[in-house]
């Protein structure tokens, strides 16, 4: 997968617990006029790669990947909060598989399977399930599902943009994602809490930063 993609969705798995008082933003949407072309699975992250996003008060997060290895992908954030992601599931959209420091919450999840669709290319339609359990003290109900609900036009701190729209929905909260195919990157995402200690989030890629030689 795109490193881009992968950041903003490693976000939006690990970060539940982060507190964020405000509502979801809502973004004006309007119709794309043409048929995008399709989104491809891109290459996995690497060490050193990192995206910049910023929220609607003006305040920008950093996401790095700190390292990588047979089974897992390994990010931080600059609050301090780490998680992993499975190499076995498609990023970005499988929750995350371990977190820690993250908004004052530490656990695990175990990812049980996939069902569906396969979820790359992109294509309007598309949908799929994960079933996982997440263990913070006790087990809970880790599970989502997805669907490619349609295409957008959007603006963003970025620019104007042509996304596939990708809704997730898990039993505590709603994840919406914006990706470009144009720039292979997820351009915003949303969380819009539904039950339990989920809070509501917005954030819009800003910049990508690569270490140096890549």
């Amino acid at each position: 997968m795109n490193t881009r993609i992968a950041m903003m969705l490693a976000v939006s798995l690990a970060t539940a617990a982060c507190q964020t008082t405000n509502a979801p933003n809502s973004i004006e949407e309007t119709a794309v006029g043409v048929e995008l072309p399709l989104m491809e699975e891109g290459d996995e992250p690497t060490v050193g790669y990192a995206g910049i996003v910023e929220r609607p008060d003006g305040t920008q997060s950093r996401f790095e990947v700190v390292s990588v290895d047979d089974n897992k992908i390994r990010w931080r954030n600059s609050e301090g909060c780490e998680w992993s992601q499975s190499r076995a599931y498609a990023r970005p959209f499988a929750p995350a598989v371990e977190w820690r420091n993250c908004g004052g919450s530490s656990g695990t999840a175990t990812i049980e399977g996939h069902s569906g669709d396969p979820e790359w290319p992109l294509v309007v339609g598309k949908r799929w399930r994960y079933d996982a359990t997440g263990y913070t003290g006790s087990g809970w109900d880790a599970g989502q599902e997805c669907e490619v609900v349609g295409t957008a036009r959007i603006t963003t701190v970025s620019g104007t943009h042509d996304t596939y729209k990708v809704v997730c929905t898990s039993k505590w909260a709603k994840y919406t994602r914006y990706f470009s195919p144009a720039l292979d990157a997820m351009v915003r995402y949303e969380r819009e809490r539904l039950a339990g200690a989920a809070t509501d989030d917005v954030s819009e890629l800003v910049r990508i930063e690569k270490p140096a030689g890549s």
